[in-house]
Formats: structure tokens, sequence, C-alpha cells
């Protein structure tokens, strides 16, 4: 038997209309491993599409966001407009290790309360046969064989103990010249996966804090930034992405070794930008959540 399996869920709730708004309730006592959106609706409209667990915000990005940029940056161009799936991940399909895929999948428990809302914009004329949006899910199982020190495999129920989340921060005062920005996901139980900084930015500089004191400093530069992300990926085929400074410790893909370390006090991130205007900074990362 496959270790995940798919299937088509419930058809979301909601007309398919300028400006409507679409949901689903996923069931649990299942492990979602990623969800894809079978839509003929333009990815660039799907306004945004966002996973909640009651009013916790645990995922919201842009169609344009997942295709235009996380996709491409793991070096996967996808054409959804030809017949490509749009992905929400959790899991990692990249990790060099089965516990590194496995790490994020989205473990639902009894009282959670998921669900899955895609925001439109508008709309253009339907096409022949109008507008349709389904939703696939990718999951493996709850219960989960888990050998001992003699080898023996018992089952266990697997609890959520950790939580791939993305975190969007805007700097509406960006400056041509160095920006500091000091709001940064930090905290013992927290860990980076990949800093996705919008801007025409050449440089970045990021100084952790404890107790006053810098305790680590790192600085980028692009073109080092993108030589650093040629290597460590390439078998990977991870890619810039343009308009982008992508910081990705995970590029090599060791998604649990790899990720970048924030228990800090305070941590400092100061951005050289070639020009002013609005900085945006998402940051894939996990939560320890038990």
């Amino acid at each position: 038997m496959s270790r995940t399996v798919t299937d088509i869920m419930q058809t979301p709730d909601g007309n398919i209309a300028s400006d409507s708004t679409l949901q689903l309730a996923l069931p649990n006592q299942v492990v979602y491993e990623n969800l894809y959106l079978d839509t003929n609706i333009p990815y660039a409209l799907l306004k945004t599409i966002s996973v909640m667990n009651g009013s916790d915000d645990y995922f919201v990005a842009k169609g344009t966001e997942i295709i235009d940029v996380f996709e491409k940056h793991r070096g996967r161009t996808l054409d959804p407009e030809n017949g490509d799936f749009v992905p929400i991940r959790f899991a990692d399909p990249d990790a060099a290790t089965l516990e590194g895929q496995e790490m994020c999948g989205l473990v639902t428990q009894p009282g959670d309360s998921w669900l899955l809302q895609v925001e439109l914009g508008t709309l253009p004329t339907a096409p022949a046969g109008g507008w349709y949006l389904r939703v696939w899910s990718e999951t493996s199982s709850i219960v989960k064989g888990v050998a001992d020190a003699d080898g023996n495999v018992r089952t266990g129920r697997r609890i959520r103990r950790f939580e791939r989340r993305l975190d969007r921060k805007v700097m509406t005062s960006g400056v041509a010249g160095e920006n500091t920005f000091d709001k940064l996901i930090k905290g013992v139980d927290k860990n980076i996966r990949t800093i996705y900084i919008k801007g025409d930015i050449s440089q970045v500089t990021l100084e952790g804090k404890r107790n006053g004191q810098i305790a680590h400093r790192w600085k980028l530069s692009k073109n080092l930034n993108t030589f650093l992300q040629k290597i460590r990926g390439q078998q990977n085929g991870i890619a810039d992405v343009a308009g982008y400074f992508i910081i990705d410790p995970v590029a090599t893909g060791f998604a649990i070794r790899d990720m970048m370390v924030v228990d800090f006090d305070e941590i400092i991130v100061k951005m050289e930008s070639n020009v002013s205007g609005t900085i945006e900074i998402l940051t894939d990362y996990v939560k320890r959540v038990a």
C-alpha cells in the first residue's frame, strides 16, 4: 500500500463568481500531506488561499505566490491554466530524508476545526461549460508503525508536534539604502525554512541578539546568495525568482538539520534596497507545538 493516498474532496461551498469566497471544511483524523486545487479559474485570480484552524490563520497565500514564487523557487514550473493543479503544501516532498518529508504533514486532531477558503478576484467571462474548482487531498494515516529497540513494530497514533506556517510582514516605509526590520519570526519553539523578501534588495544582514549582545551575525550579498543556492540546491533545481531575495537554509534538502535557528531575544534584519517602496517579507517556518 502507498505511504500516501489521494482522493477528491467534497465540492467547496459557495458560488463561483467575482469577489466571492469558497469554503471547504477539512475532515479530521487524517494527516494532510498536500492539497491540490483543480480549477480552470486563472491562478492570478485566486486572490487569497487560506487554511485555518478556527480563527488561527495557518497558511495564507496568493495563487501567484504559490505558482510563481514557492513552486518556481523549488524548480517546479507549473502551468495551471493548461491542466496543472495548484498545490498547497504541508509536508516537504524535496526533503532528503523521510523524517524531513513527514515532519510538517498537517496532523489533524479531535477538536480541530480546519477550513480551506479560496477568495476570488474579478472573473472574466466564463468559458464554455462554466468555471469549476475541485479540491484533491493527499493524505497519510493518522496511525503509524514504529519499531522499538528490539525491532518490533508497534502502532501508535500520530499527534501534531510541528506546524509548518507562513508569516507575512510588510515594511511600508522602505527607502533606497539601508532598511532595518525587527519583526522576523523568532523564539526557542520556531525554526525558519525559507525567507522570501520581495523587493530590489542587494544585500541582507541578520543579527541575532541575546542579553543585548550580538550572538550570531550573517551577511549575504545578492550575488553570493544566488551562488550558494545554486551549489547547495543544485540537486533539487533551486532557482532564483525575479523580484525576490530568497534566503533558503533548506536548499540542501536537509529540511530538519539545516533550518535557521531563531532562538534569540531580538533579531535585526538590515536590507540594502536599490529603490524606495514597500518591502514584503514572507517567512516559511516551523513551529513546535508538542
